[in-house]
């Protein structure tokens, strides 16, 4: 094992022995290689380091150049401006010397002197910095060039004395030329508007550079274009309102002629004094003669067609050109004049307002303001001249409406101005306390009247006409009156969405008067100035108790209506007589409201339709005790002594009595309902009611005889009219119910 172990051993050493040779050759040759390349990194790291100094030096060479660049950009800049606004060009100074201001050279060339102007008076050249401050500075800024500033150069005094002479030459000369301009506003028959826009709005830079250059020749042109247009205005209105009161209708020309309840001696007096008078006519039919007590409407009562003038607000109607009125000899109601005024206001104040933004700019409110302010004090005494002598409630809540929806066009319009809100409340502040003033005279007219007033047969005549007994004109009065102001506020919930007061319910009051709001809104404050609580108020609480007043009034009216009516059958001896004559003026009430089509309105028309109800069946009783009173009174008795015995005389007497005269009797109720109710349906219904009672009084007088007879009745008895019977002559005098 020791010799293996040793020749194995010997075996190994020869073979390692040239393979360490050969390795020892490698690597002595990679050791070589290793050298070179040694040398050459450390040659290549020795030329960088001589790039880097290069690139840091190239570096520092780009800044500079950079710097460099950046100030000759600076001075090119600097002295590019300096010369474009030290420089006067020949075509600038002959432009604004000769040109005609209108042109469009000349405006431009206004302009660009103003920049020079500005440059050389207002520009200093930049601000240089503080290098000694100890402020830190870079280099960049200790390098740049700061110019000095324009007029502490030589060319910039030199040509400061040029400009200014240029810019007074065009201060005067776009002075001249406004002036010129704002006077041809003033010629007669001028198109305003086109010379507002083609040769002052136009040119309206020129107006800002009189207020930068020369603010004491720019108040001068205002000054002069706020009296020009204010004088201009004033004068086309005053001539207007003048031309528009020759078409004046004067629906109501007195104070007497608009009260409800007037006097007999009034209206007599009002048609003597205006026999010429359009409407003489028609308050001479008003007055009681010897065969009627019922009249026509009147219009200053009676709204008709006049509500169309809130239709023409609603399509922004024109104003009524007075020329073509006048050629056709028209006549309007008042306030389809007042419209026309509005319109015609608005329509002005619209434009005016528009170029006054566009040309004054920040002074333009103020202008618009003082050129109306004559015009809207000349309209405001003219609506209030006209107030003094107007008993027009309708036309009053009319022109409330139309002072409404102006204010609303307006608003649409996006013409809004602290001037124009004060004068539609001025106009509040003037109809609404004469609308209140007039509905308080129509009040108290209704408390003071009576029959004897109103021109009534007297209590003591022995004539029982029953011409007497019909509607009074009181009645028709004061429904034509209640419908139309029903009727003027209905039509803004109709053509506007805001209120059908014909809707209107208990439970819904309150919900239903805050949509009426901008004119109550107002109305509010007219009429309780000095209510501590309404400066506490929010706005829907306000209109909620304005909408009441107008309704409080209405209900205040109806019921002293009432009242007068119950003093006027005072004059009346017979119950039945009072009772007709109710009867007779609730129906005419009633008719009117719904052919007015406001009966729907419960608050007003329900007390109306309670009370007649009630009248119907007292008459039904009347009529029937003067006809029937035996028969009556026997049924009404035995009814209360029940189970007491008959006499047989009596119900002999009554059976005979009644198959005798049953027919008359019909028939002679016929003729009087017929006589006394000049509404015939209101007859036939009336007619229908007393017959339909009658039976009901005839089949418990049977019954009573079926009762006390216990089914054995007298031999007198065949003498009983069937019911079949009274139906069938019932039917012949009440075939159209």
């Amino acid at each position: 094992m020791a010799e293996l172990e040793a020749e194995q051993i010997r075996i190994h050493r020869n073979v390692i022995r040239e393979d360490v040779s050969t390795l020892a050759s490698e690597l002595d040759m990679c050791e070589s290689i290793l050298e070179s390349l040694q040398e050459t990194l450390l040659g290549f790291s020795a030329d960088l380091e001589g790039l880097s100094g290069d690139i840091q030096s190239l570096q520092r060479q780009s800044l500079a150049m950079s710097l460099q660049l950046e100030n000759r950009k600076e001075a090119d800049k600097s002295l590019t401006t300096f010369l474009q606004n030290v420089v006067i060009p020949p075509q600038m100074a002959n432009a604004i010397i000769y040109d005609d201001v209108d042109d469009a050279t000349f405006v431009a060339c206004v302009l660009d002197l103003e920049r020079k102007y500005e440059y050389v008076n207002v520009y200093n050249g930049g601000e240089e910095k503080n290098v000694d401050s100890g402020d830190s500075v870079s280099e960049k800024d200790r390098s740049i060039f700061v110019p000095p500033p324009p007029n502490q150069t030589v060319a910039g005094r030199e040509v400061k004395g040029h400009l200014e002479k240029l810019r007074l030459k065009a201060i005067d000369r776009t002075r001249n030329f406004f002036l010129k301009k704002i006077a041809d506003l003033r010629k007669p028959k001028t198109n305003v508007r086109m010379i507002q826009v083609n040769s002052l709005l136009k040119f309206a830079p020129l107006i800002d550079f009189l207020r930068d250059a020369a603010p004491d020749i720019y108040q001068e042109v205002k000054d002069v274009y706020v009296e020009s247009m204010g004088k201009m205005i004033h004068t086309l209105f005053r001539v207007y309102l003048a031309q528009l009161n020759r078409l004046d209708e004067k629906i109501v020309t007195r104070f007497d002629a608009q009260l409800i309840a007037v006097s007999e001696n009034a209206l007599r007096t009002y048609g003597s004094n205006n026999a010429n008078d359009k409407w003489t006519s028609v308050y001479n039919s008003f007055s009681p003669s010897p065969k009627s007590n019922s009249a026509p409407t009147s219009d200053s009562f009676h709204l008709g067609d006049r509500a169309c003038v809130l239709d023409l607000c609603d399509k922004r109607a024109k104003p009524i050109l007075v020329h073509l009125a006048l050629s056709k000899d028209q006549k309007f109601p008042y306030e389809q004049l007042f419209r026309s005024i509005i319109m015609h206001l608005i329509d002005s104040q619209t434009n005016e307002y528009v170029f006054c933004l566009n040309f004054f700019k920040d002074q333009g409110r103020d202008v618009f303001r003082k050129i109306f302010n004559r015009t809207v004090n000349l309209i405001l005494e003219t609506t209030e001249n006209y107030l003094f002598n107007c008993y027009d409630s309708i036309g009053l809540l009319l022109m409330i409406q139309i002072n409404h929806a102006h204010r609303t066009i307006l608003k649409e319009r996006r013409v809004k101005d602290e001037s124009i809100d004060s004068f539609f409340d001025r106009i509040n502040h003037l109809l609404w306390p004469r609308f209140q003033e007039l509905i308080n005279s129509q009040l108290k007219c209704l408390r003071g009247a009576n029959g004897k007033r109103l021109g009534l047969v007297s209590a003591n005549s022995k004539n029982t006409s029953a011409i007497e007994l019909h509607s009074h004109y009181v009645a028709r009065r004061y429904a034509e009156f209640t419908s139309s102001i029903l009727l003027v506020l209905q039509h803004k919930r109709q053509h506007r969405g805001e209120w059908n007061i014909s809707r209107l319910r208990k439970n819904d009051e309150q919900a239903t008067m805050m949509a009426f709001n901008s004119p109550f809104s107002t109305a509010k404050r007219v009429l309780f100035p000095n209510s501590d609580s309404s400066e506490h108020l929010d706005t829907k609480e306000k209109v909620m108790t304005v909408g009441n007043f107008i309704l409080e009034n209405l209900i205040s009216t109806q019921n002293e209506t009432i009242e007068l009516l119950y003093r006027i059958t005072e004059g009346y001896g017979e119950n039945k007589r009072k009772i007709i004559f109710l009867i007779n003026n609730l129906d005419q009430i009633l008719g009117i409201f719904e052919e007015r089509r406001v009966f729907s309105f419960k608050q007003i028309c329900g007390p109306f339709e309670e009370l007649l109800t009630r009248q119907r069946e007292l008459f039904v009783e009347e009529e029937l005790v003067q006809v029937y009173s035996k028969l009556i009174g026997f049924v009404k008795q035995n009814e209360v002594n029940n189970g007491q015995s008959l006499n047989s005389t009596l119900v002999e007497s009554l059976v005979r009595d009644f198959a005798l005269n049953w027919q008359k009797g019909i028939e002679q109720i016929n003729k009087n309902v017929l006589s006394y109710f000049s509404n015939f349906r209101n007859g036939l219904e009336i007619l229908k009611q007393v017959l339909t009672q009658l039976l009901l009084y005839y089949t418990r007088f049977q019954d009573i005889l079926r009762k006390g007879y216990r089914g054995r009745l007298p031999d007198f008895c065949k003498h009983l009219v069937t019911t079949t019977q009274i139906l069938t002559e019932i039917k012949k005098y009440a075939l159209s119910i």
